[in-house]
């Protein structure tokens, strides 16, 4: 897919690693997240679900709710409407296929059954426990595919891959169907909670896994496999390998409660930090992206200082770009997120390099996982700050003070090097050997200083920031042979030129 894309930056899409404060976003504005500073809740929150416009929170014993809208949440109140259908429900989501709700509280052994509250006959409602065929164990957080044809639930089952798992159950009609764990590639020896289902992924936080940032982290498995086989046909949930988040959804702390709006455009997810406090987080846009990795290297660094890249794209014709600045981190690396099937326009900067420019039209190939994974390094051309140049490199002839086509292209580059690079001045030393005939070498070494001036000047190098001088300094000229023997002020090399960088 990036073959013509082998000088291409990739670069992290967050200009912050924490979610301290607002940043740049994933998938270049196709996702932007946001610690949503000032919500709190009266105690640590315990479940979390988001239907009919309301968060409903689990927190303390306490059912709460909030309107959900965008970064703008209302201050959590008592959950009447919810506690009005049961005063002891601990959790609580509507089944897009019936509309009833479904919810869960504790029996007097102190385990956690599932109930639903439907609509019996028009306009009259009831509630009836629901058993899971062959489950006698604490049901929590059942949630559904869109078409209702799944309901994937947390269970404590001893039958599990150790502490809390995800199972399904498949609907046969209106009943519900044995419940199946869903298997290795989505539970661990951890703990499995918080099950969301986003569009064709399942969305859950899990403690029991290599790749944990620290804590509990959010995961993405596909809900159904794109290989069918006997097995697939037979338990089609479940059979898709889990896939971090990553930072900055993954953090050192705990991050759980996914939720997302019913169009994926938006959602928002919970951190519980080392000192156990307790933030909630925005996100917009779809999640559904193409992750692209790599390094950036340079021919003169380590890695190059400050990099960075503007990336633009044009949501709509006619609309004006949108634009994002995204940070490289210090050793090179880059991640960048972008949406599959937009135009982006990348603008690749590092102190004292050139800019390198691309365009990408991403595409996903593995549908399998939320981001899909490509990589592509790239290197940044550099300059060396301090050079001497001979005439024969710049100019027609020995005599002449009009650029060369090899003159123009380097000095070209210098320009450009000068305009991606505004911090930067120049300086350029001229010098002439002791011919006899010093008026003629004084007169054409002004006219080659204003020929580069000039030059650079009409390529776009603001004039303070081009300075010229008629020698060339000791510390230029140390070690470059053009230094002589009876340590002359001037070079004795015909008329060279000299340039030197400066901030």
């Amino acid at each position: 897919m990036l073959k013509h894309f082998s000088s291409a930056l990739i670069l992290l899409s967050f200009l912050m690693p924490a979610m301290a404060q607002p940043d740049s976003g994933r998938c270049n504005k196709a996702v932007t997240h946001t610690l949503l500073s000032g919500f709190r809740l009266p105690s640590a929150l315990d479940d979390l679900s988001l239907y009919d416009g309301q968060f409903h929170f689990v927190t303390g014993g306490m059912l709460l709710s909030s309107t959900a809208s965008g970064m703008l949440m209302s201050s959590p109140a008592v959950d009447t409407a919810a506690t009005a259908i049961d005063p002891g429900i601990t959790y609580a989501a509507r089944d897009p296929f019936s509309g009833a709700v479904y919810y869960t509280k504790n029996d007097s052994k102190g385990v956690s059954q599932l109930y639903v509250y439907y609509e019996k006959k028009p306009g009259k409602y009831a509630t009836r426990r629901v058993k899971l065929p062959g489950l006698e164990s604490s049901v929590f957080h059942p949630v559904f595919t869109s078409d209702g044809r799944a309901m994937v639930f947390v269970c404590d089952s001893p039958l599990g891959f150790g502490g809390t798992d995800l199972w399904f159950s498949m609907r046969k009609g209106s009943e519900w169907q044995s419940p199946q764990n869903m298997g290795h590639y989505v539970n661990s020896v951890g703990d499995e909670q918080m099950p969301f289902v986003y569009g064709d992924y399942l969305v859950f936080s899990s403690n029991g896994r290599n790749d944990s940032y620290g804590g509990f982290d959010l995961y993405a498995s596909r809900m159904v496999a794109l290989s069918q086989d006997d097995t697939v046909m037979m338990y089609p949930i479940g059979r898709c390998p889990a896939y971090s988040l990553q930072a900055p959804f993954c953090s050192d702390g705990d991050d759980l409660a996914f939720v997302a709006s019913p169009d994926g455009s938006e959602g928002w997810w919970l951190r519980r930090n080392a000192d156990s406090t307790e933030s909630l987080c925005h996100f917009s846009g779809s999640l559904e992206c193409v992750e692209l990795r790599g390094s950036v290297i340079s021919p003169l660094y380590d890695a190059p200082e400050n990099a960075y890249a503007v990336v633009a794209y044009t949501p709509r014709e006619g609309t004006t770009p949108v634009l994002d600045t995204v940070l490289a981190m210090a050793d090179g690396t880059f991640t960048l997120y972008l949406r599959p099937g937009e135009n982006y326009e990348l603008s690749f900067h590092a102190a004292n390099h050139f800019v390198t420019r691309q365009t990408l039209t991403p595409s996903r190939t593995g549908e399998e996982r939320l981001y899909d994974l490509t990589h592509c390094d790239v290197r940044l051309d550099a300059i060396a700050l301090d050079s001497l140049i001979a005439f024969t490199d710049l100019f027609n002839s020995s005599v002449s003070s009009e650029l060369s086509p090899k003159g123009r292209a380097h000095v070209g580059r210098l320009a450009q090097f000068l305009v991606d690079n505004p911090t930067l001045h120049v300086n350029i030393y001229s010098t002439y050997n002791l011919s006899p005939d010093v008026p003629f070498c004084s007169l054409v070494n002004a006219s080659r200083l204003r020929t580069l001036t000039d030059y650079l000047i009409s390529k776009g190098v603001a004039p303070d920031a081009v300075k010229s001088f008629t020698n060339v300094p000791r510390a230029l000229r140390r070690g470059t042979g053009v230094d002589s023997s009876n340590a002359s002020p001037v070079a004795t090399s015909s008329l060279t030129v000299g340039f030197s960088f400066s901030k």
